[in-house]
């Protein structure tokens, strides 16, 4: 009778070790999704500011094409 208490009890040891990894991949994937979220709108920004810093430069090829 004792073997079967054994095994019973390393049964649910097991469920719970995978479920508390299953938890943990889950955490894991949730965190590293936001940051890709907060990398994508900063590329955003980015993009935003280098078009607008290049859109007040200057040309230069423009002048230089009259002579």
């Amino acid at each position: 009778m004792s073997v079967e208490w054994i095994a019973v009890v390393v049964a649910i040891v097991t469920v719970g070790v995978t479920v508390a990894v299953v938890s943990g991949f889950r955490r894991i994937n949730d965190a590293l999704q936001a940051q890709g979220e907060r990398l994508a709108r900063i590329e955003g920004m980015i993009d935003t500011l280098q078009s607008v810093v290049l859109a007040d430069r200057p040309r230069r090829d423009v002048d230089r094409g009259a002579a």
